[in-house]
């Protein structure tokens, strides 16, 4: 009963008062199928209000022939931050696109807008959410518009503020966004860039998710980066293979036997500038794999390799003729680029030592002895470069591989889970690094394990408190855990 009375004052009170103009939905459409696609535009201009999501849901069940991926284009200057995240979820039930702008004085044609405030909420209900050239988005703080007391405004604060962050997790957006939200007062308007915005995930494009991880297949790791589009899948898969390291690309493309007909190059893009690969590193040639995808697979040779440790977004495909591209236009590197830097370092093929600078006969006793000398250093060097390769490669693919899973069911058991595996996998490191008598690597730090955890608690508990309780709690049961290491040390 009081969570009801709460929300009826956050409605009548949040960005409701006396508007200009409330929010209408026009409908306009183009079809040109069969060559190209059907274009159903719902251009929704004005203020956000009691009641505007109710009137949205109206207006779709009027227009019956609205298909799955319409585009809701707003341009709007706010209002209720409720009522939006109410027209967001209609706008997702129904599984629209959504976009910025305004409609122009002919059909079909779309001048730049406006989505300010509370508007950012419907807009973040798009499947795909695009941002037309001109158009621009802007966040602040919600405010309330007559005074509630202390004791009720801040009840209610805490109540929209749980509500919106895990609204922006439903929308797959970056939860950092409400942290800029709360940054900017209520009495200005923080502009956000095209750039920034994509970088939070406002702003996707043709893109609904990402993500890497290193995956085990018939006893083999490799790391994925796959990538779901309104076309279908994208993978690009990273392989160690007997120290050299290869790029396997599967994209789900339409006519697959006209498209591997047609193919003249493969090319790799970094940051959307197309690589040359040479005839002599395609290890496979494009051939139909499974019901849907066209795969293919090249050598990585050292420049290649450069260029992927420092790339923000990798992609490949096949080409018909220069400037036709067909296949994974770029995938973002992101917060991910240790994982992919780090299986490029390893997988190397191990160097041979140089030979001894001496000029002695073999078999004298100072070539014997330069010869003794060498042997031990490259067997010490192998045993570390092995036992690195071996051993830490495939925790450190583990450890990611959990972190991987747990960004994806957001749950606090999975989570710990991953915590105690990444700790005891530093444990180990770190037990083995002194019988060695060198220093661990930043990676296998305690504090960066920590570092790890925090980074996908954050996602799943809002609650700093909460989240520091957490920690607290995991690293008394991890004490008990590593004790079960004692024989290591």
């Amino acid at each position: 009963m009081r969570l009801t009375i709460v929300i009826a004052i956050v409605l009548s009170v949040i960005g409701c008062s006396a508007s200009a103009k409330d929010m209408s939905f026009t409908l306009q459409e183009k079809d040109l199928r069969p060559a190209f696609d059907l274009h159903q535009w719902i251009f929704a201009d004005g203020d956000i209000v009691l009641g505007t999501a109710d009137q949205f849901t109206e207006f779709v069940k009027a227009h019956p022939q609205l298909r799955t991926g319409a585009t809701v284009i707003l341009n709007s200057p706010g209002g209720s931050p409720i009522e939006g995240i109410r027209l967001g979820d209609a706008i997702r039930a129904a599984g629209y696109r959504t976009d910025v702008g305004s409609a122009g004085s002919q059909p079909m044609q779309r001048l730049p807008g406006q989505c300010m405030s509370a508007c950012i909420f419907p807009y973040l209900g798009g499947e795909y959410r695009y941002l037309a050239d001109g158009s621009s988005i802007g966040i602040h703080q919600f405010r309330f518009e007559r005074d509630l007391g202390a004791a009720v405004a801040t009840d209610v604060s805490q109540r929209i503020s749980g509500e919106i962050v895990s609204y922006i997790k439903r929308s797959r957006a970056d939860p950092s966004l409400f942290a800029l939200m709360t940054q900017t007062s209520p009495e200005e308007m923080r502009i956000i860039s095209a750039q920034e915005l994509t970088k939070l995930k406002v702003v996707t494009g043709d893109i609904y998710s990402e993500s890497w991880t290193f995956e085990v297949h018939d006893g083999g790791s490799y790391l994925k980066a796959d990538q779901i589009t309104w076309r279908g899948e994208n993978k690009i898969i990273f392989i160690c293979d007997r120290g050299r390291p290869f790029m396997m690309t599967l994209s789900q493309l339409p006519d697959r036997d006209g498209v591997i007909r047609a193919t003249k190059n493969i090319e790799v893009s970094i940051n959307e500038q197309p690589f040359n690969v040479a005839p002599k590193d395609v290890a496979r040639q494009p051939s139909i794999s499974g019901d849907a995808y066209i795969a293919w697979t090249i050598s990585l040779g050292p420049e290649l390799v450069g260029a992927l440790k420092v790339a923000d977004s990798i992609g490949s495909g096949l080409s018909p003729a220069p400037g036709v591209f067909a296949g994974v236009r770029g995938i973002h590197v992101g917060d991910d680029r240790e994982k992919l830097v780090g299986l490029l370092t390893e997988c190397s093929p191990t160097s041979q030592p140089a030979a001894p600078m001496n000029s002695a006969p073999s078999g004298s006793p100072q070539a014997s002895a330069v010869d003794e000398i060498a042997l031990a250093k490259r067997v010490a060097r192998n045993f570390n470069q092995q036992y690195k390769k071996a051993a830490m490669v495939g925790l450190r693919m583990s450890v990611e591989a959990c972190y991987g899973q747990a960004r994806k069911t957001l749950r606090e058991e999975s989570i710990e889970y991953c915590y105690l595996l990444d700790q005891l996998s530093c444990a180990i490191d770190d037990a083995m690094m002194q019988k060695l008598n060198r220093p661990q690597e930043d990676y296998w730090l305690c504090t960066t394990a920590i570092a790890r955890t925090a980074a996908v608690l954050t996602l799943a508990e809002p609650d700093p408190q909460v989240r520091a309780l957490n920690l607290q709690r995991w690293t008394a049961a991890k004490s008990t855990s590593l004790n079960e290491l004692g024989s290591l040390r």
